[in-house]
């Protein structure tokens, strides 16, 4: 964000009397992002269904995930499958107390936090580009190997 954005955001944060709660930073470098994230006891992911978004999986999701960060989001169809199933969150529909009552949840009860935890860090090791690309390559070689379902593709027309 440009100096101006960040000091924008400052005054917005004043004028609804959190100031003292919010930090709100620039543009960070990855070394800081990642020294940032160390610090983090819960990410938000507090997005709508708007023309900017249509409810694809928000990238911020999957840092937290990988960095072992349980997540609050908003209930979005990406964002539910990604925390329900494996419980690496919570989510949070669109009203301030439900925001609160699932932040507070998180940082009030260690052994639920350490468990999201620790399904983040599981589930980011399925989600890595690594095991999708294993996956993807096992695929071909079924394929090519005539082992798949679908392996006798049509000839195409002459």
């Amino acid at each position: 964000r440009s100096g101006a954005e960040v000091e924008a955001m400052r005054a917005r944060a004043v004028r609804c009397g959190a100031a003292d709660r919010v930090e709100i930073l620039p543009w960070l470098s990855y070394e800081e992002l990642e020294a940032l994230k160390a610090r983090v006891d819960v990410g938000l992911s507090p997005l709508a269904i708007n023309a900017r978004n249509r409810g694809g999986t928000p990238l911020k999701v999957l840092e937290y995930l990988s960095a072992g960060i349980p997540v609050v989001g908003s209930d979005l169809p990406s964002i539910r499958d990604l925390l329900g199933d494996i419980r690496c969150g919570l989510i949070a529909d669109h009203t301030a107390a439900a925001w609160a009552t699932a932040i507070d949840r998180v940082l009030r009860d260690p052994p639920f936090a350490d468990a999201l935890s620790a399904n983040c860090l599981a589930l980011a090791k399925e989600l890595s580009w690594d095991r999708r690309a294993g996956r993807i390559l096992a695929f071909l070689d079924e394929i090519a190997s005539g082992r798949h379902p679908n392996a006798a593709l049509p000839s195409r027309p002459s």
